[in-house]
């Protein structure tokens, strides 16, 4: 579901993120950004996504960006999460 790695500042997400666990990942996120300056979500591993997910990621970046702080996607080439951009005009989530 999720693994840190300080060193590098990442986040990888894989397996499932769904409604059932957004609110565990996006505490645990903020909750990161409070110790760091930036920090980069690797979405590459991901194998379900909900568009409310992907929202949650929107947010986190938007709170980021509002304390002087940046997240960075990579990964964004995952074609499950490039169809739920798509499909739901999130594109600024990679922006």
């Amino acid at each position: 579901m999720v693994e840190y790695f300080e060193k590098e500042k990442l986040v990888r997400l894989f397996g499932d993120l769904s409604s059932e666990n957004v609110s565990e990942i996006e505490q645990f996120l903020i909750d990161k950004l409070s110790t760091t300056d930036y920090l980069l979500i690797d979405v590459e591993d991901l194998k379900r996504i909900d568009p409310a997910c992907i929202f949650m990621l929107y947010i986190v970046k938007v709170k980021a960006i509002k304390r002087g702080k940046e997240v960075s996607i990579r990964g964004s080439e995952n074609s499950l999460y490039k169809e739920i951009i798509r499909a739901n005009a999130l594109h600024l989530l990679n922006s």
